[in-house]
């Protein structure tokens, strides 16, 4: 699609039975779906010069310019009846549609490896086109903005408004025409209501559309409702994830069972986050049906990793929004990291275990402790695990989930503070809601390392002292009577790690704490040290203990090479 709103040029954008198109806020995902909801052949205006006419592009306005055009192989039967009659010759592999600003359509069709540009669309011959009109699947966009609502007037079922067409309540007035509910139908008394209703619903289900729908009528309206149990709430009423299944079903009855490509823009709004793995399944469930489903994630516990393949990423790095294409390995994964906004800046490798840490100086530190317990003999961080940076206590729940779901094991390490307890439990939830969360360990800094009854990061684990020995050595003697132990010492209206303390009390005194060159200046004495025995007094076992946790648990998740069962799944199947 060329030169519509944000969009300069998209480029070619492949599209499987179920394929996620991901990209931060902004990148074009929604302008991309409804530039491909124009070329729905049942709408009669898809497109406005004037509204999406890119803003400052000094192409000359033009009525006939190709917006969007899609290409649709032939099926084996359809291509052997065509060829057959003539239509089409043997070297021809599909069909091309164009929708113009005008609204007008361009039909042509195509061979070769690449269908043709847009602007290079030309007329196909007539039965060519009689052919794409009667068997090219309905495009059905559904929106958060466009599930279904409760109560319609007489005129929105029976005379939809200008620019209706492909919404949830045309659907619905289709149907409704379709079991003979006409204009004197409304306002009548209930049962008159509830036969339409019951006439609808006996439709929906022969196209495999099963819906506890009901219609009530009041006052002139119609109210639409949904049996659920012993209730029956008004559609409004509904929680995000059954009124955005209700919508998309009154889409494909109205459709009225041809194949459909459904665009489903941002529907993990529509889902609590417990009800994501639902969501999913009911793509796949639509893709089992006979539709195709193109869907825009923002987040990573949205999409689904496990054919990568089907994951197209929108970047909005040149101008105008591109399709960078396919996620197709680990090497690939930082582009997909950019534009799902997950900030951190380290290299995004996996492995089977990974250790996910809320920033990069819990990682520097962290690798630093480990090599001088290596050199002392001791017991470091678990072998084989790949330590990853995420930012903050959000990203390590994003990140850690976004990995469990492609099969690999995670130990998720949150500070222990509110924003790290809320990460766990939100993380907690997750794997609740998820069987495929199997393979991941939670972890709170303190509690690990036995700091218990405060709130603690990695600086914590230095002594109060010593740290801030550290911080006077970064900072200067101009940081004066800010640095006392006193001063620093947690008090009720005052909690935090120290490094969170000491950030707060410098920027309440106008100065900015450097917390990542602190963190330089403490990994530099970790590594002049020679053995463990020269950390700060008390220090070393809370790191043998923090270790030993995370030992553990990367026990807890590696999998087992020759039987591919984790070490969990093995003690089970052994007990039994």
């Amino acid at each position: 699609m060329r030169l519509f709103r944000s969009i300069q040029d998209s480029g070619f954008v492949p599209v499987f039975p179920l394929t996620a198109l991901v990209g931060r806020e902004h990148s074009g995902k929604t302008t991309l779906l409804r530039a491909l909801r124009g070329v729905d052949l049942g709408r009669s205006e898809p497109y406005a010069l004037d509204r999406d006419w890119p803003r400052g592009s000094r192409q000359p306005r033009t009525d006939g310019h190709v917006v969007c055009a899609a290409t649709y192989r032939l099926g084996t039967s359809a291509y052997d009846d065509l060829v057959q009659q003539g239509v089409i010759e043997p070297e021809v592999r599909g069909v091309v549609v164009g929708r113009c600003y005008d609204g007008s359509t361009r039909f042509q069709s195509w061979s070769g490896t690449r269908p043709a540009e847009p602007a290079q669309l030309m007329a196909a011959p007539s039965e060519l086109e009689e052919f794409a009109r009667a068997n090219l699947p309905s495009v059905l966009y559904v929106g958060h903005e466009s599930l279904v609502h409760s109560s319609f007037t007489s005129a929105e079922l029976l005379v939809p408004r200008h620019g209706a067409e492909g919404t949830a309540t045309a659907a619905l007035a289709r149907l409704l025409a379709e079991v003979e509910w006409g204009a004197s139908d409304v306002g009548l008394e209930e049962r008159a209501a509830k036969g339409a209703g019951r006439r609808v619903r006996e439709l929906m289900e022969r196209r495999n559309r099963k819906q506890p729908l009901l219609l009530e009528s009041d006052r002139g309206r119609v109210l639409l409702r949904l049996q659920v149990g012993g209730a029956r709430p008004l559609v409004d009423e509904l929680p995000g994830e059954l009124r955005f299944r209700l919508t998309v079903d009154l889409l494909l009855a109205a459709a009225d069972g041809a194949r459909a490509l459904l665009l489903l823009d941002g529907p993990g709004r529509s889902f609590r986050r417990h009800a994501l793995g639902r969501m999913r399944s009911l793509f796949e469930e639509y893709v089992e049906s006979g539709a195709t489903v193109l869907y825009s994630a923002r987040l990573p516990f949205d999409i689904e990793l496990q054919h990568s393949e089907q994951v197209l990423v929108l970047s909005p790095a040149r101008p105008g929004s591109m399709v960078d294409g396919h996620v197709r390995g680990a090497n690939e994964q930082l582009a997909l990291r950019a534009a799902l906004g997950m900030t951190g800046r380290t290299s995004f490798r996996v492995d089977d275990v990974n250790l996910i840490v809320e920033g990069p100086s819990d990682a520097h530190l962290l690798r630093a402790l480990d090599d001088l317990l290596v050199r002392s003999g001791e017991q470091g961080l678990p072998p084989g695990v790949h330590l990853t940076s995420a930012q903050g206590a959000h990203e390590v729940t994003a990140v850690s989930a976004f990995l469990a779901r492609r099969g690999l094991g995670v130990i998720a390490l949150f500070d222990s503070d509110s924003a790290g307890r809320a990460g766990r439990e939100a993380l907690r939830r997750e794997i609740e809601a998820d069987e495929r969360l199997g393979r991941v360990e939670l972890l709170l800094l303190g509690e690990a390392a036995g700091l218990e009854g405060r709130d603690a990061a990695i600086e914590d684990l230095f002594p109060l002292e010593y740290f801030l020995d550290v911080v006077r050595r970064v900072h200067g003697a101009s940081v004066g009577e800010l640095l006392t132990s006193a001063s620093v010492e947690p008090e009720t209206e005052e909690l935090g790690p120290i490094a969170s303390r000491l950030s707060r009390r410098f920027s309440s005194h106008g100065q900015r704490f450097a917390k990542g060159r602190v963190a330089e200046e403490l990994v530099s004495r970790v590594e002049a040290m020679e053995s463990a025995d020269e950390l700060p007094p008390g220090m070393l076992g809370s790191v043998r203990g923090l270790m030993r946790r995370l030992g553990d648990c990367a026990g807890r998740v590696q999998v087992d090479v020759s039987t591919g069962e984790s070490a969990e799944e093995e003690a089970r199947s052994g007990d039994s």
